[in-house]
């Protein structure tokens, strides 16, 4: 198991073991952010198909900006880093978002913040305050929703977001889910389609409601909504087909959302405390989930009457 340390460092757990050799240091930029806080450094990762490590961090090397690489496997350590973009922005301390999920066909979504410039949400020029959708190498897939449009950035697969934290792929139905933290009691879960406006920047209303993607769940208090993972698996059948997310906020918390027989919410309940960033499924089809303020990982491997 590899674990992103904000820091940098990617553990090795074994077993469920810290190794005391990480399996890679990333030259990352992590500033003292205002009142000590930031959601700048290594804030996402994941392993593709290919058996790169895939990493999205802030560096400050030669000048400020957010970094897509990825790092070869060499006999369980990370032997180097290329890197296959870069974001040349220079946010305080917040919204670069970061999630890095491979689908079933092979392309990379890459959620990517407003990086403190609102305006850029709605900008499809640019790549911020919204989902990239790429192949590995950071090459356009042909059927992006934007290829053809001169005035576009062909990488874009949806716009109008603030802080795309997480997403997720029901790899039944195709559906793309995400978590999105919006100002100050517009949190949501939302579902990603292509080429779809999901209205941030919205205090002014400067975008006509009927061009707005509507969410899914929309929270009138601030939980700072995060990892995201949807379970389809036989050994927590009774998480089969859920779509489970973290909140940062109030401690952290793992919800469960269920849905009716047209696709719609059925339920969100939380079923776990202390989920505060990333919550994946394991190759055991256990559920590991991380508590960012302990340091911990936690797995689900029983699940309601087991």
């Amino acid at each position: 198991m590899l674990v992103a340390q904000q820091s940098g460092a990617i553990r090795v757990v074994d077993d469920g073991v810290l190794q005391r050799e990480p399996f890679f240091d990333v030259p990352v930029y992590t500033p003292a952010g205002p009142e000590g806080f930031t959601e700048l450094g290594l804030v996402g990762m994941t392993v593709g198909p290919d058996e790169y490590v895939y990493v999205y961090y802030t560096s400050n090397e030669p000048v400020r900006r957010t970094v897509l690489a990825r790092i070869p496997d060499d006999d369980g350590l990370g032997a180097d880093l290329t890197e296959i973009f870069s974001l040349d922005a220079a946010p305080v301390c917040c919204h670069i978002a970061g999630s890095l999920r491979f689908a079933p066909d092979g392309t990379l979504f890459v959620t990517v913040g407003d990086h403190q410039m609102e305006p850029e949400a709605q900008n499809i020029s640019g790549p911020y305050g919204g989902v990239l959708r790429i192949n590995p190498d950071g090459s356009v897939p042909a059927d992006n929703p934007f290829v053809g449009d001169a005035n576009a950035d062909p990488r874009r697969y949806s716009y109008g977001l603030r802080n795309p934290f997480d997403l997720a792929i029901d790899p039944r139905t195709g559906r793309i889910f995400a978590t999105e933290n919006g100002y100050i009691g517009q949190d949501a879960i939302v579902e990603l389609k292509a080429g779809a406006n999901y209205g941030w920047p919205g205090s002014s209303l400067a975008v006509p409601l009927a061009q707005i993607e509507p969410p899914l769940l929309f929270y009138n208090q601030t939980i700072g909504p995060s990892g995201m993972e949807f379970y389809s698996g036989n050994e927590l059948p009774w998480l089969d087909g859920s779509l489970l997310f973290c909140h940062f906020h109030r401690g952290g918390a793992l919800h469960r959302i269920t849905f009716d027989f047209a696709g719609g919410i059925a339920d969100d309940a939380v079923i776990a405390t202390g989920c505060t960033s990333d919550v994946l499924t394991g190759i055991d089809g256990f559920v590991y989930f991380l508590d960012y303020l302990s340091g911990t990982v936690y797995r689900i491997a029983r699940g309601e009457g087991g």
